[in-house]
Parts: structure tokens; sequence; C-alpha cells
């Protein structure tokens, strides 16, 4: 090989690091707190440098779970007012529909909101995350508010498996 093949090949290598050290990462799905929309061995790609808007996906670190990440979706954003009651959705006094839920996971057998009932305010520069599947999912609810700097980024893509591809 010359040296200037050499070299081609460690500037798109350098290229390719940078990339995924900077833009973005692959992702596994490890749960069933992301059910019905991920599900376990679901794969998929992760922009860091994309800000979180309502109702993205987004990865997190676990902080009680070493090399674990967190994925779930954004509700509240930072200055939003969240309300649950009886399994809807208001925020900002606009009643939202989450048309990616589960009925048969969001509620219990006694048709009661697995969600369960609050009304809070999101700081700034904080989010209010939940999974999908409201009934067996550790996110805001439990783990309180997401600072905007343990947000790894947000899943834009599943590429496996193949038959379930799809861009969020």
């Amino acid at each position: 090989m010359k040296k200037s093949d050499w070299l081609f090949l460690v500037v798109v290598a350098l290229i390719f690091a940078g990339l995924r050290l900077f833009v973005f990462f692959p992702a596994a799905v490890d749960g069933r707190s992301m059910a019905p929309t991920l599900a376990t061995s679901d794969r998929g790609i992760v922009l860091q440098l994309k800000t979180p808007d309502r109702f993205d996906i987004v990865t997190l670190d676990s902080h009680d779970a070493e090399e674990k990440i967190y994925i779930k979706r954004v509700i509240g954003l930072p200055g939003d007012h969240v309300v649950y009651q009886d399994g809807v959705l208001t925020i900002n006094d606009k009643m939202y529909e989450e048309p990616f839920l589960d009925p048969q996971l969001a509620f219990n057998e006694d048709g009661t909101s697995a969600t369960g009932d609050w009304d809070l305010e999101v700081p700034a520069d904080s989010y209010w995350v939940l999974g999908d599947n409201r009934g067996n999912s550790k996110d805001s609810r439990a783990i309180g508010f997401i600072k905007k700097k343990d947000i790894d980024g947000v899943f834009v893509w599943r590429f496996w498996p193949l038959n379930k591809w799809e861009l969020f």
C-alpha cells in the first residue's frame, strides 16, 4: 500500500471514531419498561447532539446499575406544568393523547391508571420521563426529574430486528 492509501484509511477511521464519540452511539434495549414501543434485544441509534422534545425517546445513565442505561420517553420539558389524573395527561392545560401506550400495560386490572395521579412543575434544565410500560418502569416517578446533562441522547432509529426497522 502506498503512503497516501494509509493516510486515507487513518483519516476515515478518525472520522468514524469522532462521529461515534461525539455524534451518535448504538444502544440495546434490555427490559420491558418501553413495551410495546421497544422490546428486549431491540437495537438502535442514539443521537447525542439532539435536544430532547416532548415524547422523544431518550437514553440516560441509570446511576444505580453499573454500565446500564435507561431508555424512557420525555413527557415533561423544562418549565412544564404536568398533570396526570385518571389516565389523562395534561401539559400546560392542554390534554395529550398517548397513542404509544398499550392500554393493557397502562391500566391496572381494576381500571385505574398504572401511571398514578400527580401534578408537578418540571424545573428549569430538567425533564420528566416515563416508560411506555407504566406498570413496569423505573422512571421519573421513582428517580425524580432528569437533568439535561444526564440525558445521553435521543433514540432516533431502531435498526434491529430488521422487521421492526423504524425511525422515531
